[in-house]
């Protein structure tokens, strides 16, 4: 009786392990490296430096890119261990192909493209936070159901004089 429950628990174990290990998958990238994207799903990616630093790459399931018609947003969080890292993306939908950079210090988009970054513990920062500057989007393609596009600089945070620095940005969404 007791050989046959540990053959059972034995081939139970395996299966679970088994069904863990296969179900966990990168999810699928084109030749460039970047996602294969559906409908109603962004990606985004960079590195960031500053008040903390580490990278950010969004996952699919967990993330969500929307239209209301005028306005565009990607919503992407990562969860590893017990750090949570959200970032929004809002622009508008008819964004021109090209390059906006920021004014100055604390300044906001012209082109109206928004990015905000937060960490588990409060910790946030935006384009146009107090003091962050330089921050540079570069929109290389825009149908109207498919964005993509580069950007770097700093973000901060209106509450306190942290920010932080975004390199090898990009942004990809899929309506």
């Amino acid at each position: 009786m007791m050989t046959k429950t540990v053959q059972l628990l034995s081939v139970s174990l395996f299966a679970f392990c088994s069904l863990f290990i296969t179900s966990c998958k990168k999810d699928p990238t084109n030749a460039s490296g970047n996602q294969e994207l559906t409908a109603g799903k962004g990606e985004v990616r960079f590195n960031y430096s500053g008040s903390q630093s580490g990278s950010f790459q969004s996952a699919l399931a967990t993330s969500t890119a929307v239209s209301s018609g005028a306005i565009t947003q990607i919503a992407c969080t990562v969860v590893s261990g017990l750090t949570a890292k959200t970032v929004q993306i809002i622009f508008p939908t008819s964004l021109a192909v090209g390059t906006t950079t920021q004014a100055s210090a604390g300044a906001d988009l012209t082109n109206g493209f928004l990015m905000s970054f937060a960490t588990s513990g409060g910790a946030g920062w935006a384009i146009g936070g107090g003091t962050g500057a330089g921050f540079s989007v570069t929109v290389t393609k825009n149908s109207g159901t498919e964005m993509e596009g580069t950007f770097s600089g700093e973000l901060g945070n209106d509450s306190d004089p942290s920010k932080v620095t975004l390199t090898s940005g990009y942004f990809h969404c899929k309506l």
